[in-house]
């Protein structure tokens, strides 16, 4: 659906100021409030809203129930997807990321690089063995990337590096999963 409604502007002559060149405000969708109560960001629960629903959670809901409530406490339309997502999201299982790091290390000739952000939350991880840099290194003329979205425990996309070998098979050479 592409929306043509847009606001065009244009710089003044003396370069300081934006003034409105066009104005198209017929859209090609409904335009209302629940409509506009549906998007993500109205849908989005903050930090404390969030606090609520973890105790509720706890005790195992009915989903329907929670999203009622949800709505009741809240006032936002949230989908029972978005329940299900906050489910997954709360009831992950912590894993100690530096001991499986140490574990797939214990090798020195493997390329693991785990990468996270500022607050230490997972946002990607590299593998490569000694078998798959060498195949790397005896093929590198095509380099292949091929993806599973989403079928991890984390729900993170696995990623493969893949090369083509002497006889036309696809071998693996690297791994790697993105948050």
């Amino acid at each position: 659906m592409e929306c043509e409604a847009s606001v065009r502007f244009k710089v003044t002559k003396d370069g300081e100021h934006l003034t409105v060149k066009a104005i198209n405000l017929q859209h090609n969708h409904p335009v209302n409030v629940n409509t506009y109560k549906f998007l993500p960001k109205k849908r989005r629960l903050d930090d404390e809203e969030m606090e609520d629903i973890k105790q509720i959670m706890a005790v195992k809901p009915n989903k329907k129930a929670l999203q009622e409530h949800i709505q009741k406490a809240t006032g936002k339309l949230v989908t029972l997807r978005d329940i299900s997502n906050i489910s997954a999201k709360l009831c992950h299982h912590a894993t100690d990321l530096q001991v499986i790091l140490d574990r797939l290390n214990k090798d020195k000739d493997k390329t693991i690089q785990a990468i996270a952000d500022d607050q230490g939350v997972l946002k990607a991880i590299y593998y490569q063995d000694l078998t798959m840099k060498k195949k790397f290194d005896s093929f590198p003329e095509l380099l292949l990337v091929d993806a599973t979205y989403k079928l991890n425990d984390l729900r993170m996309p696995v990623f493969l590096q893949l090369v083509i070998d002497g006889n036309g098979e696809s071998e693996i050479v690297a791994v790697f999963v993105v948050a």
